[in-house]
């Protein structure tokens, strides 16, 4: 995409582009260009992130966009918001940056956009529905408006009554059920290998189970999958020196091929007490599985897992729940705990170590 200079770009050395090279302003996802002309469709009220840059210093940028849309720039990274409906906004139009150093100006028109409102289901949802890019759910592959599947539902009642206190703050909609995604992160991982104990006690207030002692303990039982990865983000983002917790990292990359409707919660890695319902959702005490370091696992069957994975199989592409999984709940100062999946043997836990390497599959509550 090139831009117009006024007044001619070749009177200007001092921007560290060659005479005679004109402006020009790069828009990516996933490091392939997105062209102008290409249209980026949106569910109601999603959130995209697109990466840019200019090859000039500039002082100000600025964006028109369609009526109801928000459009905003930071750190080479433009956010776009769709409406969260028909009555909110416009359903298509183009985003417009303009760029200035207060001495030159240019204008280029950088996404085609448009949004897709979904058919809202009738119906409340069931164990293995599909929860669909636009929000809504049902038992074909793809939802009314053609939207793809995302997630598995496997338990279908509020998850806010599990007294998870930020989801609730944050996410207060999100009240149907819970659901996983389709695939695994893009790599295995360790959860983390530094030890962030103290740091959270000394700067958290939010209720979590990343500070939960050594041993099976009540304190372990809560469903805070959701608190647990938002406390992981915070201790991220006030030590970005510091090794990081890989689960954020790679709940935002999986976010960009697997776009989170607007009205969940978001991607995040469960909490014991989530993935044992995903294994089996009569499950409610976490501690028939979890194992001492002295202790020989527990292995129960995983029947809810086993029809998630029945659904999976029809959607092309989808990988089935099989092998070792990070969960969100700390096990001693500096891991977490490993649920290994067993076509044989059934579901039990092992106690991860700084050299630990497992998957995460990541949830939403919708």
């Amino acid at each position: 995409m090139h831009l117009l200079l006024t007044p001619p770009h070749s009177a200007n050395t001092s921007l560290g582009v060659v005479i005679g090279e004109e402006p020009e302003i790069t828009v990516t996802v996933g490091g392939e260009p997105v062209d102008a002309g290409t249209v980026q469709t949106f569910y109601a009220g999603a959130t995209r992130d697109f990466n840019y840059s200019i090859n000039y210093e500039v002082t100000e940028l600025t964006f028109t966009y369609p009526e109801g849309w928000s459009v905003s720039a930071e750190e080479g990274v433009i956010t776009v918001v769709s409406p969260v409906d028909a009555a909110s906004g416009a359903a298509s139009g183009v985003i417009t940056a303009t760029a200035t150093d207060g001495e030159w100006t240019l204008t280029v028109d950088i996404l085609s956009v448009e949004a897709k409102f979904p058919v809202e289901p009738t119906t409340a949802p069931e164990v293995g529905d599909y929860v669909y890019e636009d929000g809504t759910w049902g038992k074909e592959t793809t939802s009314a408006i053609g939207a793809r599947a995302i997630a598995v539902v496997f338990y279908n009642s509020n998850p806010q009554e599990f007294g998870d206190a930020e989801l609730v703050k944050d996410h207060p909609e999100a009240t149907h059920g819970l659901a996983v995604a389709i695939n695994s992160a893009a790599q295995e991982t360790r959860w983390t290998n530094i030890n962030t104990f103290s740091w959270i006690l000394d700067n958290i207030t939010i209720t979590n189970t990343l500070i939960a002692g050594d041993g099976l303990s009540a304190d372990q039982n809560p469903l805070l999958g959701y608190s647990n990865n938002k406390v992981m983000r915070l201790f991220n983002e006030a030590n970005p020196e510091k090794t990081q917790f890989n689960a954020v990292t790679l709940a935002d990359e999986y976010n960009v091929s697997y776009p989170a409707p607007a009205r969940t919660s978001g991607w995040y890695v469960p909490s014991v007490s989530e993935f044992i319902r995903l294994c089996d959702n009569t499950l409610t005490d976490i501690t028939v599985i979890l194992k001492s370091d002295d202790e020989e696992p527990v292995v129960v069957p995983y029947p809810t897992a086993e029809a998630v994975n029945g659904k999976l199989s029809a959607l092309d592409g989808a990988e089935a729940l099989s092998g070792r999984y990070f969960l969100s709940n700390r096990q001693n100062t500096s891991n977490g705990y490993i649920i290994v999946l067993d076509d044989e043997d059934g579901v039990s836990s092992v106690r991860g170590t700084s050299s630990s390497v497992a998957d995460m599959r990541f949830i939403l509550a919708f």
